[in-house]
């Protein structure tokens, strides 16, 4: 028989009088701009799932969505304060691993396919830079495609697209300096003001990609939309450093494994969509496609290059690395060998 002072003991160690009670669930609260009943806000609740089921209903995730917690940026703040526990979003993620500039940038990367790929080449150097951050990537892709011109009037000439004002992103810096520094007119505004920036007639159309065009519904106002090919817009999902730190081993893994997942979704189904909206949606809605010419195209690219070298968002060593990369991508199948 155990000794009476060796029982307490046992006791106060929890190794004795039957099993532990479990510990009360966490519940991490984290935000997003993504409208309820969209496509995003889905892939987050699914991504949320996968993590509750994972941990038993141990780790919990409470959405703010709709933007209730404020835009991107003050967002990112509020996770960096600790007000809330993650993020998951676009234009924030390049303030969090600069690098992704190099994504968006008009001039470098031209297809869906060399994003993804340009991706997955940086991405050792992406995690190095948000080490120095008190963040952590849970998921990161290039789901969120590239920019469209939806215009008032039909746009066939990089003239044309000088002449009118558009919307853009007023968080966008890379969008932003690059487009105006291209001699493109633009009026910067939050997000949920350009749809009535158009009906008062102080915008002339809107540069946006086009799933953010749809589930904040200003793109479907326009009569036309031209496929611009370029500024490829990264998407990421992020967890305070000091809270993914304090949760035990398996709550981590959880969160990474369906972090993993929530990215390989983000970057089908956002292809998936965007080819979607593009060929058939939009024509349905009755906005009508102008292809760009190839004039309009090399001035357009032109123009880009000329201003991304004046940036100075995007050092030269990694334009460098980025052209490399996309190089080889473009560079002809060599011949086997005989």
């Amino acid at each position: 028989m155990a000794r009476p002072g060796v029982l307490i003991l046992l006791c106060c160690l929890g190794l004795a009088g039957g099993p532990r009670a479990p510990s009360a669930p966490i519940t991490l609260r984290m935000a997003a701009i993504a409208p309820e009943n969209t496509p995003w806000a889905r892939m987050l609740t699914d991504f949320t799932d996968e993590v509750e089921r994972a941990t038993h209903g141990q780790l919990r995730i409470k959405w703010i969505l709709n933007g209730a917690a404020g835009d991107e940026q003050s967002s990112l703040e509020r996770v960096r304060n600790g007000e809330l526990s993650g993020l998951a979003g676009a234009i924030f993620c390049q303030h969090v691993a600069p690098s992704l500039h190099a994504i968006e940038v008009a001039g470098l990367v031209e297809s869906d396919d060399e994003a993804s790929l340009v991706l997955q080449h940086l991405r050792p150097k992406l995690d190095e830079e948000t080490r120095a951050t008190p963040f952590v990537f849970l998921a990161l892709g290039t789901g969120f495609g590239h920019r469209v011109l939806f215009s008032r009037e039909p746009v066939r000439t990089f003239a044309e697209l000088k002449t009118a004002r558009n919307w853009s992103y007023d968080l966008d810096e890379v969008e932003r300096s690059q487009l105006a520094l291209m001699g493109i007119k633009l009026l910067p505004l939050p997000i949920d003001q350009a749809g009535a920036a158009y009906d008062q007639g102080r915008v002339d159309g809107f540069l946006s990609v086009p799933a953010a065009a749809v589930a904040f519904r200003y793109g479907v106002k326009a009569r036309y939309f031209t496929d611009l090919h370029s500024m490829f817009l990264p998407g990421c999902l992020i967890i305070s450093r000091p809270t993914f730190e304090s949760l035990d081993g398996d709550a981590q893994r959880a969160l990474k494994d369906a972090g993993d997942r929530l990215a390989e979704r983000f970057n089908r189904l956002g292809r998936q969509q965007e080819d979607e909206m593009l060929s058939r949606a939009f024509p349905r809605e009755g906005l009508r496609a102008v292809p760009m010419s190839d004039e309009f195209r090399r001035e357009y690219l032109e123009a880009a290059r000329a201003a991304s070298a004046r940036l100075g968002l995007i050092p030269l060593p990694l334009v460098r690395q980025v052209n490399t990369i996309l190089a080889e991508a473009r560079a002809p199948p060599r011949a086997a060998a005989k």
